[in-house]
């Protein structure tokens, strides 16, 4: 009657066991899932950014070659300019020179 009562309770705690290794494994693949699915997320997103990166690199070196060109173009045109064509615009030159200090209009707090 031992025996018969221990194989009994040995067979319901290896069923309560069997059944929360279940659960634990239900667990586990429910979690190995999420984190298959956050990596592949988080390597798609990195490859997008990789490309939008990309991307912005070559609009950047667009815009410094054309800032470039405008300053060359800026240049020339700036030493064509002479006191005779200034004359001839209609411009004079200054006989009294007001300078404004910045620091003044800004603050003491600032200027410091």
């Amino acid at each position: 009657m031992q025996k018969h009562t221990l194989r009994q309770r040995a067979k319901a705690l290896a069923i309560v066991l069997h059944k929360g290794e279940q659960k634990a494994a239900g667990v586990f693949l429910v979690l190995t899932i999420l984190l298959a699915v956050l990596y592949v997320y988080f390597v798609g997103t990195a490859v997008v950014h990789a490309v939008a990166r990309k991307e912005v690199q070559q609009d950047l070196a667009q815009f410094n070659s054309r800032v470039a060109e405008l300053e060359v173009d800026y240049l020339s045109r700036k030493n064509k300019v002479t006191t005779e064509m200034a004359v001839e615009m209609g411009l004079e030159e200054l006989t009294r020179k007001d300078y404004v200090e910045r620091a003044r209009y800004l603050g003491r707090a600032s200027a410091q």
